[in-house]
This record gives structure tokens, C-alpha cells and sequence, in this order.
């Protein structure tokens, strides 16, 4: 199982309703497990290892994509490298 890390932010402004703000993302691989406050998701990741990661802590983060027809220099550069 990979590990969890729990990246710190400032503030996380995400697309759930419910929760429309959040202090803290789990990843855990390449996926995001959960959003919510730091404290919540320490004691949700705490049967297992976990990195807290404060690389972000002064960052707004928000959801979002990069869709290839906005940015047509990176669907260059995949086409290239695939190739």
C-alpha cells in the first residue's frame, strides 16, 4: 500500500458544497483520498504511516484541469513524446 501524506495548505477551496473550504488533502499514491482539516485527517490516517507535507502550507489551492484545448503547448509536448 502506498504511503499517505497529508499536504498543508493556507486554504483549499474545493467543489463540494458541503464542504466548500479545507486546511488539508490526503494523498495517498496518485490519488486524493480526502479533504478536510488537518487534525481530521491526521486521526483518519493514523493506523497507518503518513508524511506530513508543508511545502504548500502558504498556497491557496482550488480544484481544477488543464484541459489540452487551452493549453495547445502541452498537447504538443504529449503528442511529441509519444512519438
Amino acid at each position: 500500500m502506498p504511503k499517505a501524506q497529508i499536504f498543508v495548505a493556507r486554504e483549499i477551496i474545493t467543489t463540494d458544497p458541503n464542504r466548500a473550504r479545507a486546511e488539508a488533502v490526503a494523498v495517498v499514491g496518485d490519488r486524493i483520498a480526502a479533504m478536510r482539516s488537518r487534525s481530521e485527517l491526521e486521526a483518519l490516517a493514523a493506523p497507518q504511516r503518513y508524511l506530513i507535507n508543508e511545502t504548500l502550507a502558504a498556497k491557496v489551492l482550488f480544484a481544477g484541469f488543464v484541459g489540452k484545448h487551452v493549453h495547445p503547448v502541452l498537447s504538443a509536448q504529449e503528442a511529441a513524446s509519444e512519438q
